[in-house]
């Protein structure tokens, strides 16, 4: 049994499977695609299909339509056949959707580059990041974040007289967690 759930479509943007068939569709000597990595080249596509949830028949056609270009690479007798592209197919009700791109590029051979945060370096993005953070928090409040027994301190502060089971219903805490945090300074 699959541990994964296959039902619901994967929520990666189509424009992922289309760069992957282009860039893998390119003719002539300017190609990615090598002779010994054609058949996970189709299946890296298969993968790609169904990760961005292009439906069954385009994927197929898709790959059917690749076989002319990958044959002309064709080296020693070992041709790139019909029978390539129905044995990559197989992998459409495979759990294979989950295979990160370092996976794919290692097998394909065609490098990957890893995803820059909105097109910045990541020393970059982690500054502008930090500068919507200090402007959400100016005094540094984010570092603070409340307990559980500074929301049981501070209702007590707010209700001198209060008791545990008002500080429970007010404040949406265990009954377990209020009794724990009570009796602390």
């Amino acid at each position: 049994k699959s541990r994964f759930n296959l039902t619901k479509p994967w929520k990666v943007k189509p424009v992922l499977y289309e760069w992957w068939l282009k860039r893998i569709r390119r003719g002539g000597a300017d190609t990615e695609v090598t002779f010994g990595h054609r058949f996970f080249t189709v299946l890296s596509l298969i993968i790609y299909g169904r990760k961005c949830n292009i439906p069954f028949e385009q994927v197929k056609k898709d790959a059917y339509s690749l076989i002319d270009d990958f044959e002309k690479l064709t080296q020693n007798n070992d041709h790139f056949t019909v029978e390539d592209v129905d044995d990559a197919l197989k992998a459409w009700s495979a759990d294979l959707v989950m295979w990160p791109a370092s996976s794919i590029s290692a097998l394909t051979k065609i490098p990957i580059q890893k995803r820059k945060r909105n097109l910045r370096k990541r020393k970059e993005h982690l500054a502008r990041i930090r500068l919507m953070r200090d402007y959400d928090y100016p005094n540094g409040s984010w570092r603070y974040s409340k307990t559980k027994q500074d929301i049981v301190l501070r209702w007590r502060q707010r209700n001198p007289d209060g008791n545990k089971y008002q500080c429970t219903k007010e404040t949406g805490l265990s009954k377990n967690t209020v009794k724990k945090w009570w009796d602390t300074k």
